[in-house]
């Protein structure tokens, strides 16, 4: 994942600092120092060493951290001002988060969509629909970007399979079909498994998880990732079959 330029980093460093002016800055040190203990990395500074200004500490600890660090300590970074402040007094500091984590997002997103142009080529309507995916995650659209990923896999089934029927009723299609590939019983046992809990994780958390707030960032890439592999395998294995 694309990490942040210098200049975005220098951006959020002076945000993060405005958005403190009553806290000591040992709350900053230890809420990173937490945040690089939890998801298991080193830091460039730690608050044992005193002699580093507050701002070089955020600064090259941030420039340190991945793409992926960076994005996940940003968002939380947002909610814990958010929470203190309120979201009056953070909405600059949020309007800063999203345009950083935007450009983290932009050049991970132009490989990908490379990578779907390869894949889905053939299958202009599944690509129309996963392309979705992404403008509505930069948009905060995380609910309605699960929606299009299933949309994505049930229209690439259809396709495959040359028929109307949903998501759920395509596994014995998917296990006849991967049978005839030579695919081994046991890994068919898989596919056909994940595909069904796919659809009910996917179903009953449209039922109770009605807001994109809802939605944890960490789960909606995990689900994602998932639908995209899924699809992957399914068109190499199977591929069109009209």
């Amino acid at each position: 994942m694309t990490k942040l330029s210098n200049v975005a980093l220098n951006t959020v460093t002076d945000a993060l600092l405005s958005c403190f002016p009553n806290f000591r800055d040992i709350d900053l040190i230890k809420h990173m120092s937490l945040f690089a203990l939890e998801n298991d990395f080193d830091l460039k500074h730690t608050r044992t060493k005193a002699d580093v200004p507050i701002r070089t500490f955020i600064f090259d600890n941030l420039a340190e951290m991945d793409g992926k660090n960076q994005k996940l300590y940003l968002l939380e970074t947002s909610k814990i001002i958010e929470t203190t402040l309120g979201k009056y007094d953070s909405i600059t500091f949020s309007e800063i988060i999203k345009r950083a984590i935007k450009t983290i997002n932009s050049e991970s997103e132009r490989k990908v969509r490379k990578e779907v142009d390869r894949t889905l080529d053939i299958y202009p309507e599944v690509k129309s629909e996963w392309l979705k995916v992404y403008d509505k995650v930069n948009s905060g659209e995380n609910r309605y970007a699960l929606d299009s990923a299933r949309l994505s896999l049930e229209l690439l089934l259809k396709t495959i399979f040359n028929n109307e029927k949903s998501l759920e009723n395509q596994q014995k299609n998917i296990g006849e079909a991967l049978k005839q590939k030579s695919v081994s019983k046991e890994f068919i046992t898989i596919i056909t498994q994940n595909l069904r809990q796919y659809a009910e994780l996917q179903n009953e958390n449209a039922k109770h998880k009605a807001k994109s707030d809802d939605w944890e960032e960490l789960e909606v890439e995990t689900i994602l990732n998932q639908t995209w592999l899924l699809m992957k395998y399914l068109i190499t294995k199977l591929g069109r079959r009209e």
